[in-house]
């Protein structure tokens, strides 16, 4: 003989599970239309999902735009300050060396000396700093992946 607990419980399940059985039986099969409204609500819900992470994307696209045409407008004002200031400087130093009667000559060739040097030593950081600031060592340096130091040219 099983305790009378067990048989309560037993009983509670199988009443329960009728109960539920009954509710679905009485619960009506979708019709077709039914089924095409919520489908048809649920396409026009990922349509708009679409539309909002495309306005997304445009709005970033539109936000690149208009930061690289910053920096390049910065980059030409900034460029166009230091050839001012270098033909600045370049002026002052033949004038102060032909002041001195130094010849035209030794002049010219010693701000050709003097520049290309400059310009052979700016295109070296330039060289070195675009092995350092390109996409994938950006992406190394924040994954930790390859830790090796760049080499000396």
């Amino acid at each position: 003989m099983q305790p009378a607990n067990d048989n309560m419980s037993a009983y509670t399940e199988t009443k329960t599970d009728c109960a539920d059985a009954q509710q679905t039986a009485s619960t009506p099969d979708p019709t077709v239309e039914e089924i095409v409204e919520l489908a048809t609500d649920a396409l026009h819900a990922k349509q708009y999902e679409w539309s909002v992470k495309w306005a997304w994307v445009k709005a970033e696209a539109r936000l690149v735009r208009k930061s690289i045409l910053v920096t390049a407008l910065a980059t030409l004002a900034a460029f166009a300050l230091a050839c001012c200031c270098w033909l600045l400087v370049n002026i002052s130093i033949a004038a102060a060396l032909h002041h001195f009667a130094v010849p035209l000559v030794a002049i010219a060739l010693g701000l050709l000396f003097i520049n290309g040097a400059l310009c052979w030593l700016a295109w070296r950081t330039a060289s070195k700093a675009l092995t350092l600031v390109s996409l994938s060592r950006i992406v190394e340096v924040f994954t930790g992946s390859k830790q090796e130091a760049v080499s000396d040219d």
